[in-house]
């Protein structure tokens, strides 16, 4: 089940990249190119995230969202349309939202 969200987050909603990364820092799951290349920036942050808090970084050409699920695993995802934040921040609480239902 968990792996059909992530999955929707790329195929339904237009991430690049999308993993489930444990409270250690490893991925649990992914889906996308250079997952850990792309989203490793976030691991350094993930002590400043409380569970159900967000984070969004932004460089030149990438950005990067990560949510803290209950659970203290974070839900991230990249994408590299500016215009769509928005649209990603409320598609990625709408699965934490979900995983953490499952308690994954």
């Amino acid at each position: 089940m968990k792996e059909s969200i992530v999955h929707a987050l790329i195929d339904d909603d237009g991430a690049e990249t999308v993993a489930l990364i444990d409270t250690d820092g490893f991925l649990v799951y992914s889906k996308g190119a250079d997952v850990e290349k792309i989203l490793s920036p976030l691991v350094q942050f993930s002590e400043e995230v409380k569970p159900g808090g967000i984070i969004t970084l932004i460089s030149e050409n990438k950005h990067l969202i990560a949510t803290k699920l209950q659970s203290g695993k974070m839900l991230a995802l990249s994408f590299a349309n500016s215009e769509r934040t928005g649209f990603m921040r409320m598609k990625i609480t709408d699965a934490a939202t979900y995983l953490s239902r499952l308690n994954a």
